[in-house]
């Protein structure tokens, strides 16, 4: 993690919701270190209720790889918004 909680290396991150996707990375890349969490099993979401959207860990992704641009957005009616990856 980059100081301040970032997580993105490159900064190369252009999302419309690079806020909510970097946060979701640093909260989800922090769980291994808690013990709540076994291989890549659990997930953290982040809501940004003012765009009626969450960014949510993908399925399967080793924690040590993932990146802001993997945090899958997906609205409140469950619909993906972006990312490729599977939530």
């Amino acid at each position: 993690r980059l100081p301040g909680g970032g997580c993105d290396p490159k900064g190369a991150l252009r999302a419309a919701y690079h806020d909510t996707q970097e946060e979701c990375c640093a909260a989800t890349r922090a769980l291994p270190a808690t013990g709540l969490v076994d291989l890549t099993f659990g997930n953290v979401s982040v809501a940004d209720r003012a765009k009626a959207v969450f960014a949510i860990k993908p399925s399967g992704v080793d924690y040590g790889k993932l990146q802001p641009s993997d945090m899958v957005v997906v609205d409140f009616d469950g619909r993906v918004i972006e990312g490729s990856l599977r939530p």
